[in-house]
């Protein structure tokens, strides 16, 4: 379902979040991850998915935010 995304919003996550987190990193997509929520989303907030440094996981305080930071992102 990822692939067909302009960008992803995270809200806290386990296994599979992770997975499709991933899976929008290799595809170039922007992800924005609602602080404070936990799981993934805490954990990779402002953080590089590997050493590569391509994309951060772009912290939000909450879904507006997140999505006018997408909206910045797919511009």
């Amino acid at each position: 379902m990822v692939n067909s995304c302009d960008g992803i919003v995270v809200i806290s996550g386990g296994s599979g979040t992770m997975n499709e987190m991933l899976i929008a990193y290799q595809l170039d997509i922007p992800i924005v991850v609602i602080i404070g929520t936990g799981g993934w989303a805490d954990e990779m907030a402002g953080k590089y998915f590997d050493a590569r440094k391509r994309m951060k996981a772009t912290p939000a305080k909450d879904p507006k935010e997140a999505l006018d930071k997408i909206l910045e992102l797919i511009k």
